[in-house]
């Protein structure tokens, strides 16, 4: 019985230590550590970034759907052609000049 409180003990300090660092990374979100900083100044990370920004709001179906083709895109940037990225940054501009 005494090992098997032990092990309770145990698992509930684990428990705890994964709870405290769920609450640091939860903490490094909130103030903006997340973020990598060779994301900083990709087009990715700019298309991503005005997409957030569109769904910070109360967005409109369509800004929703917009929100998320930036997010589509920011996340294949890799596998897009050059043409589709160029008009996806094109949108990401006017969105932030809005």
């Amino acid at each position: 019985m005494d090992e098997l409180v032990e092990r309770v003990d145990d698992q509930d300090r684990e428990l705890g230590m994964v709870v405290s660092r769920r609450q640091a990374l939860v903490l490094d979100v909130d103030h903006g550590n997340a973020v990598a900083p060779e994301d900083l100044s990709t087009p990715a990370f700019d298309l991503a970034l005005a997409a957030d920004k569109l769904l910070a709001s109360d967005p409109s179906d369509s800004e929703r759907a917009t929100a998320e083709l930036l997010n589509y895109i920011a996340a294949t940037w890799d596998k897009q052609d050059l043409p589709l990225r160029e008009h996806a940054q094109a949108l990401a501009r006017t969105l932030r000049t809005q």
